[in-house]
């Protein structure tokens, strides 16, 4: 049995979201705030991962962030919500790694769209790495 793996990298506007489905870790999709819960239980419900994880911000120095707080509190109501294990990665550059993996020639409005996704996803990667 593959074990399927959900990951979130948690914003107060976008959370973006990552699969592994045993294989490779792949960009799901963006969440926006008003929609985050439903459509969180709908993305378990759907695909039934056995764990979550969820991108922990730091500074560049390792120390926590105001955002570091807020994503554990995030990480804690997911890990209720989900009864599901739910593990916090390290995030530290996910953002900026994502941003090199978005093509160039793509408009702000496009990577606004993706980066959340491909953030999760370089989460998600580190995590299972």
């Amino acid at each position: 049995m593959k074990s399927i793996i959900l990951a979130f990298d948690f914003g107060e506007v976008r959370t973006g979201v990552a699969l592994y489905d045993g294989t490779s870790a792949e960009p799901l999709v963006t969440l926006f705030s008003e929609d985050l819960w439903p459509e969180i239980a709908s993305l378990i419900l759907t695909h039934q991962p056995s764990q979550l994880v969820v991108g922990l911000p730091r500074n560049l120095d390792g120390e926590p962030t105001a955002q570091t707080k807020k994503a554990e509190s995030f990480a804690d109501s997911l890990a209720q919500i989900s009864q599901l294990p739910v593990a916090l990665q390290d995030e530290a550059m996910s953002s900026k790694r994502a941003l090199d993996r978005i093509s160039k020639k793509s408009t702000i409005a496009q990577r606004k769209k993706i980066i959340d996704q491909i953030s999760a996803q370089i989460i998600l990667e580190d995590f299972i790495s």
